[in-house]
């Protein structure tokens, strides 16, 4: 398993996760071919945990000696860390934040939240948590607050 949060970026910017952070299996899921050694990636390795002040797509991509991330990528890439760090380090989020992690491959992101959340105002008004969160639902009708200890 990879460090939290691990993510493929294929070179037109399809993004490929999984809940346990691992590279090959988040590509072999996508139905992705493995790199090869001496061949130009299909997709990097990218990981960063969120917190803090983002550094960049180029300082959280493994990228191999000689090559660079395609424009596709990099938009991917910051586009889907600034998020993941606007979702873990906001205080006051909306019920559209959970929304955005809420499939099941998200769970380590929603995981992260919860075990950091101490300093939480307020969970939005209709938030269900569960094993994972589930907001397919077109009504809600409960809120309940998970501790880090009920999601570990």
């Amino acid at each position: 398993m990879c460090d939290f949060h691990s993510c493929c970026v294929r070179v037109d910017g399809a993004l490929a996760h999984v809940a346990d952070n691992s590279h090959s299996t988040a590509a072999q899921q996508a139905g992705w071919m493995e790199n090869e050694p001496h061949k130009r990636p299909r997709f990097v390795e990218t990981e960063w945990d969120g917190r803090g002040t983002y550094p960049g797509a180029e300082r959280i991509a493994r990228i191999q000696p000689g090559e660079e991330l395609t424009a596709a990528q990099r938009k991917k890439i910051d586009s889907h860390y600034q998020a993941l760090a606007a979702f873990l380090n906001n205080k006051a989020l909306t019920l559209e934040d959970f929304e955005r992690w809420s499939a099941k491959k998200w769970n380590d992101v929603t995981q992260a939240f919860f075990r950091g959340c101490t300093g939480l105002t307020k969970l939005p008004d209709g938030l269900t948590v569960g094993g994972y969160l589930d907001l397919r639902r077109k009504r809600f009708t409960s809120v309940a607050l998970a501790t880090a200890e009920s999601i570990s």
